[in-house]
């Protein structure tokens, strides 16, 4: 790409339902780039005349860190969000279900080697098992989204989901063993921090 004169602009535009602001141009190029809070886009193309009535760059605008189009991003980000909520609410009604079988083998015991595994794992490591599931549910729907926002909330639920593991199979505890416990712990209120702050 040739260098071009720089240009200051007040024009603001919409990408992915972001209102962007558009800062710079190369207009020999008619290259021109748009400031949003997941980072710039860039649209090509465009003469500056053409560019002061377009207020929507959707379908137009590329993401800067992967040049992927944002028409493909919409396109398949609501389907993605469609099937993690799905899978994520078969998830949350496998916990109750793993707890009943559970509760029924403390009962009635089986000789399957499989249940027998099921009746001898602690409740709370059942539950963190599932939340680690749907943590990687919602790291792979981070890939269909075009910023990073959407990781804040699986690291949260994956230290979670690691504390009630790492709980459910201590016997033995020491200093050490607590501390570890307590960092994932202060590692938890810090991801609050970071949504309430950054996010939110």
């Amino acid at each position: 790409m040739s260098e071009g004169r720089a240009h200051n602009m007040e024009h603001r535009v919409s990408i992915y339902g972001e209102q962007c602001k558009v800062t710079v141009s190369l207009e020999s190029e008619k290259v021109w780039r748009a400031e949003g809070r997941h980072g710039e886009y860039f649209l090509e193309g465009k003469g500056k005349s053409e560019l002061a009535a377009l207020k929507n760059w959707e379908g137009a605008a590329r993401y800067r860190s992967d040049n992927t189009p944002l028409s493909l991003v919409i396109k398949w980000e609501p389907r993605a969000k469609s099937w993690k909520t799905l899978l994520q609410m078969m998830m949350g009604l496998l916990i109750p279900f793993l707890l009943a079988v559970k509760l029924f083998l403390l009962i009635r015991p089986s000789s399957l080697d499989q249940l027998k595994v099921l009746a001898h794992t602690p409740i709370l490591e059942i539950v963190g098992i599932v939340l680690l599931v749907s943590t990687a549910l919602d790291l792979a729907y981070m890939l269909f989204t075009p910023g990073p926002d959407e990781a804040v909330e699986p690291v949260i639920t994956g230290l979670a989901a690691t504390v009630l593991i790492f709980i459910s199979q201590e016997t033995d505890w020491s200093y050490q063993r607590a501390a570890v416990v307590l960092s994932f712990v202060a590692g938890i209120g810090f991801m609050f921090w970071v949504r309430e702050k950054f996010i939110d």
